[in-house]
């Protein structure tokens, strides 16, 4: 039997069919439906064509010259600019970008150097670099936005950019008095947040919990009260916990970060020092390995859809995390939040709190109570005087 609770995308109230990064269609009906089934099986065979047209063997072609060699193509500042500072160490300083960049970086720059759109005969690879105009940079982005999705054309707006930038230390590249043609498009033009990660209420939160497995169970509780991204909790190692505090460096910040130090609290404790450690990592499912950040993502997500609550998403918890920063008795300063979570902007902690008062005391970045604990007083310090 088919498990249709697969590839659901939930969007303003209606259910989508979505796989391999592609929306397919609506799907109509209640869950469980002739109609919903009929549809969900439809698209299902739809993406399965479409995988096997990707991976079926493509036909020789005719010998030519790589993209790459032919100078002054996309691809051939493309082959460039991987070997450049940016992505590779050079004299023994760490590459510009950070790890993660790196890796999805590589992927699209791969994808625009390799990879023809449909109607297309040859990839923007193949073509000469200094030939962009904003009409073409503008025409070939829609066409990536209708093709994969409006975030693909976004980032790949960003690299060409960089691209063209990066060209320009280059001789063979010499665009005259042209401006950078990438430059006066928009990034909104493409893709804009359709859906904030908003906070989970106490009845999703319940809901949630009465209807997950144990390890669900568990990763509910370490994304709540450690505050961090769903990569750097699946990324913690019983190492970094030493009974009392969890010392980890999040990993999308790491160049600019130092390490923190956050205290665990009770109820998390109790769930840590009872938990068997089965692998080096803290966070494992029932086969004893590690969640990545997209399984653990998606097997949340199922749950919420289940429970009628696919608006939601596991980076929501975070928003929580920050709200009860900003709610706790020690009524902490937006920058003492900011420190904790480590976010940009204190509207991620405060836009769903009511309070916005300010502390008498700097908060440190393992911050040491949590609304529901007992909270100590503080002996007031004596007063130097002042010369």
């Amino acid at each position: 039997m088919k498990n249709r609770s697969k590839y659901l995308d939930l969007k303003d109230g209606t259910l989508y069919f979505r796989r391999f990064k592609k929306r397919y269609g609506m799907l109509p009906g209640k869950r469980g439906s002739p109609e919903f089934n009929d549809a969900w099986d439809r698209y299902f065979a739809q993406s399965e064509r479409d995988r096997a047209g990707r991976q079926a063997p493509q036909e020789p072609s005719a010998p030519s010259q790589p993209a790459e060699k032919k100078i002054g193509t996309v691809a051939y500042f493309i082959r460039k600019f991987l070997a450049s500072e940016f992505f590779v160490s050079h004299h023994g300083k760490a590459p510009k970008y950070a790890s993660g960049t790196i890796i999805n970086y590589k992927a699209v720059l791969e994808r625009m150097a390799l990879d023809a759109l449909p109607g297309q005969k040859e990839p923007i690879g193949n073509g000469m670099l200094i030939d962009f105009t904003q009409k073409k940079a503008l025409s070939y982005l829609h066409k990536i936005g209708e093709h994969y999705r409006p975030a693909q054309a976004r980032t790949q707006l960003s690299l060409l950019s960089n691209l063209w930038e990066f060209a320009m230390r280059f001789d063979e590249f010499d665009p005259g008095e042209r401006a950078n043609p990438f430059h006066g498009i928009g990034e909104a033009t493409f893709y804009s947040v359709e859906q904030e990660h908003e906070p989970w209420p106490i009845d999703v939160r319940e809901r949630f919990l009465a209807a997950c497995d144990a390890n669900l169970y568990f990763a509910f509780h370490l994304l709540l009260y450690l505050g961090q991204r769903v990569s750097d909790v699946c990324a913690l190692k019983w190492s970094q916990y030493d009974g009392t505090r969890i010392q980890l460096t999040q990993i999308k910040t790491k160049k600019s970060n130092d390490p923190m130090r956050i205290r665990v609290p009770k109820v998390l404790k109790a769930l840590l020092d009872k938990r068997e450690r089965v692998h080096e990592h803290i966070l494992t499912h029932k086969w004893g390995r590690p969640y990545s950040r997209d399984s653990l993502g998606h097997r949340i997500k199922d749950v919420l859809i289940a429970n009628g609550d696919g608006n939601h998403t596991a980076h929501g918890l975070r928003k929580n995390a920050g709200i009860m920063l900003a709610e706790n008795g020690r009524r902490c300063r937006r920058s003492w939040r900011r420190s904790a979570t480590r976010h940009r902007s204190s509207r991620c902690t405060t836009r769903a709190s009511p309070t916005k008062r300010c502390c008498p005391t700097k908060l440190p970045r393992s911050w040491t109570w949590w609304p529901h604990e007992k909270r100590t007083r503080r002996k007031p310090r004596p007063r130097r005087a002042a010369l």
